[in-house]
């Protein structure tokens, strides 16, 4: 995958359609640190593990603070 630019969107918010951590294909890890990410902004998931999509509990990213480089992954994907 191309290095990401400065406007991007972090790779740990990026997840199916449906709400389901399509990394998890690629690295269970990798899907176990993205759902960590996605909670410490506030994302709720459902029961069976997927992003709630529902409008209501999609958060406003000019609310989210951006993660410290401690807890960023320099593994890329």
């Amino acid at each position: 995958m191309a290095l990401a630019l400065e406007d991007d969107i972090p790779w740990w918010r990026v997840v199916g359609s449906d709400g389901s951590l399509r990394i998890h294909k690629r690295d269970p890890m990798l899907a176990q640190l993205q759902k960590a990410y996605l909670q410490q902004e506030g994302v709720q998931f459902t029961p069976d593990g997927r992003v709630q999509m529902t409008p209501e509990h999609v958060a406003n990213p000019a609310t989210v603070a951006p993660h410290s480089a401690t807890a960023s992954s320099s593994r890329q994907v």
